[in-house]
C-alpha cells in the first residue's frame, strides 16, 4: 500500500469543503461580511445534536442551503449530519463551484455530459455531447471545462436529445489546444446540445470570510440566493490560503498550498536529479507570471509521514533538459508537455507559518469528521472520516441495505495498515474457466496485520458496497481476465496478499446514514 500522507489535502481549495464552528475572533471589517457571523452561528446552532452527558457531539458544519442551493447530508443514525454535496432544486441536478464566462463563479452542474466536437479546429457548431455510464451524472446538461485561473471556466451546453455516434472526434485540451481525431467509443452515449446557456442560468456566488482571528480566517463563497460555501483557511500575514500538514520542523503548520504557488520537486534539470525545478502546467494560476512560492510534498512512496517543504521562486529556466527521480533512480532526458519552468529557491523556514492541527468533531460518536485548525479557526474536510468504533479511516458507500455506511478503510498513523481489502473476481485454473472470489491488499510497506474485512463494491447504479469477513490467506498463483485475454498472473507475495472470504458482514455493524436534502 503507498501511502501518501498527503492525498487530498488541496481539498481545502474545492467547492464544498464544510466548516466547524466558528471561532471567537475579531470581525474582519469588511461590509461583504457584516452579519455573517451571527447568521451563521444561527445555522450552526439549528438542529445541533443532542450529545447526552459526557459525549461530545459531532460538530455541525458552518456550510449553509440558500432558497434555491441545498445541501444534501449524510444523516446518521446518531442525529449527527455531514455535508456530502450540494444541489441546485430550481433544475433538479446536483452542483460544484466553477469559474463561467462572465468572469464569475456559479455552481454549475456536476458530473456532466463532456462537450467535444465533430469538426477539426473544434469548430464553433459542431458541438456534441458525450458521456459514460456514470451514476448521477446529469442528462440534461454539458460543459466544456478548461483550467483557467482561478477557478476554471465552464461552458455549459443543455442537452437536446439523443445523437448518433459522430465519424471522428475532437477535443479542447487545458492549454486551449484542439487535439484530435480520435476513434469514437461505442461504449460511451451521445448527445445534441443547444447553444451555450446564459451564465446567469446559475447561482452566483461571491468571496466571504466565514470567521476570522486574529492571523488567521476561515474563506468562503456566498451564493446570491443565501447559500454558504466555506473552503478553506486562509493566513492573513502571508496574504494567501493555507493548508495544516505537517511541516519541516516535524509539527503541523498552516502551509501556503494555494493556487499562487506552484510544484517542486517532479522534474530536476540535471542527470543526477539533484536541481529541483519549479513546474507551473498551462492552466494554473502561476503560468506566464512568477509564481508566489513554490511546495515540495513528501515523497508519495513514503510509507511513514514526510514534511512538506515551502521555497521561493528564481528566475524562468528556458527549455531545460527535464529528469524525473523514482525509486532511487533518477530517468531521463524524459518529455512532458508543454510548461514553465524556473529555478528553485532557498526553502521558506517552518516557523514563518503559523501552528496548526488536525482533529475529529467527535470522539465517542461511530463516525466523526477530520478537522483543521490554526489560530482558533477551525473547518472540517468533508471528505475524511473516521470510525471510533474500529479506529480506521472509513469512507460512505451505499450498504446492501440501502442505506449509506462507512466503510473501514485505512488505520491512522503510525500503523497505516489497511483494514479493508478489495474482493476481486479471480480464476484458478490458465485458461479462467474456474472463478473465485478472493479479497486482494496490495502493501508496498508491508505493514501488518492483516486486513479484518474483504469489500466489494458493485457494477450497479448506484454502486452497493458488500463487505465480508477475512478467511484463510491464499499462497496459490491465481489468473486474471486482462480484457478478453486470460493473460494476468498473480503469485502472493508479502506486498501482494490474497484471502479467502467469509461469511457476509451486516452493513449495520458500520456507521449508518441517509441521505436527505434541506428543504
Amino acid at each position: 500500500m503507498k501511502r501518501c500522507e498527503l492525498s487530498g489535502w488541496l481539498s481545502v481549495a474545492l467547492c464544498g469543503v464544510a466548516c466547524a464552528p466558528p471561532s471567537s475572533g475579531v470581525d474582519s471589517g469588511r461590509p461583504e461580511d457584516a452579519g455573517l457571523d451571527a447568521g451563521v452561528d444561527a445555522g450552526i446552532d439549528a438542529g445541533q445534536p443532542d450529545a447526552g452527558p459526557g459525549c461530545d457531539a459531532g460538530l455541525s458544519s458552518g456550510t449553509l442551503s440558500g432558497s434555491r442551493i441545498k445541501i444534501k447530508w449524510l444523516q446518521t443514525d446518531e442525529g449527527d449530519r455531514f455535508f456530502s454535496e450540494w444541489f441546485d432544486s430550481q433544475l433538479g441536478v446536483r452542483c460544484i463551484l466553477g469559474g463561467t464566462p462572465d468572469d464569475g463563479e456559479r455552481c454549475v452542474p456536476f458530473p456532466a455530459a463532456q462537450v467535444i466536437y465533430t469538426a477539426a479546429g473544434c469548430m464553433p457548431g459542431s458541438e456534441l455531447a458525450v458521456a459514460s455510464k456514470r451514476c448521477g451524472a446529469s442528462e440534461a446538461w454539458a460543459t466544456l471545462p478548461t483550467y483557467d485561473c482561478p477557478f476554471g471556466m465552464n461552458h455549459v451546453f443543455p442537452v437536446t436529445g439523443s445523437a448518433p455516434p459522430p465519424a471522428q472526434e475532437f477535443m479542447v485540451v487545458s492549454d486551449g489546444r484542439c487535439v484530435g481525431p480520435f476513434p469514437v467509443d461505442t461504449t460511451m452515449t451521445y448527445y445534441a446540445v443547444g447553444p451555450e446557456a446564459d451564465p446567469t442560468t446559475f447561482v452566483a456566488v461571491t468571496p466571504v470570510t466565514v470567521h476570522a482571528g486574529e492571523r488567521f480566517e476561515l474563506r468562503g463563497k456566498l451564493g446570491d440566493d443565501g447559500s454558504l460555501f466555506p473552503n478553506g483557511l486562509y493566513d492573513t500575514q502571508r496574504m494567501q490560503e493555507c493548508a495544516v500538514v505537517l511541516a519541516a520542523d516535524g509539527t503541523m503548520r498552516c502551509l501556503s498550498l494555494g493556487a499562487k504557488g506552484s510544484m517542486a520537486g517532479t522534474f530536476f534539470s540535471d542527470s543526477q536529479c539533484q536541481q529541483a525545478l519549479v513546474w507551473t502546467p498551462p492552466g494554473t494560476c502561476g503560468y506566464g507570471t512568477q509564481p508566489a512560492f513554490a511546495w515540495q510534498p513528501g515523497h508519495s512512496e513514503a510509507c511513514t509521514p514526510e514534511p512538506v517543504k515551502i521555497f521561493s521562486v528564481g528566475d524562468p529556466v528556458a527549455n531545460p533538459a527535464l529528469f524525473m527521480a523514482s525509486g532511487g533512480t533518477c530517468h531521463g532526458p524524459v518529455t512532458t508537455s508543454p510548461a514553465q519552468f524556473n529555478a528553485l529557491g532557498p526553502e521558506t523556514p517552518a516557523d514563518q507559518f503559523g501552528p496548526g492541527a488536525l482533529g475529529w468533531t467527535s470522539s465517542c460518536r461511530q463516525v466523526a469528521e477530520e478537522t483543521k485548525s490554526a489560530g482558533g479557526v477551525t473547518f472540517s474536510n468533508t471528505n475524511s472520516f473516521h470510525s471510533n468504533v474500529e479506529n480506521v479511516g472509513c469512507s460512505w458507500d451505499q450498504g446492501t441495505d440501502g442505506k449509506q455506511h462507512c466503510f473501514p478503510g485505512d488505520s491512522e498513523a503510525p500503523d497505516h495498515h489497511s483494514a479493508m481489502a478489495t474482493v476481486l473476481t479471480f480464476y484458478l485454473d490458465g485458461a479462467c474457466t474456474q472463478p473465485v472470489d478472493l479479497a486482494y491488499l496490495a502493501d508496498s510497506c508491508n505493514v501488518l496485520p492483516a486486513p479484518k474485512w474483504g469489500g466489494k463494491r458493485s457494477s450497479a447504479c448506484p454502486p452497493v458496497m458488500t463487505v465480508y469477513e477475512i478467511g484463510e490467506p491464499v499462497t496459490a498463483t491465481v489468473y486474471e481476465m486482462i480484457g478478453n485475454s486470460c493473460t494476468g498472473e498473480l503469485t502472493p507475495t508479502a506486498n501482494k496478499q490474497l484471502f479467502q472470504i467469509g461469511a457476509e458482514v451486516p452493513p449495520s455493524t458500520f456507521g449508518s446514514a441517509d441521505l436527505v436534502v434541506d428543504p
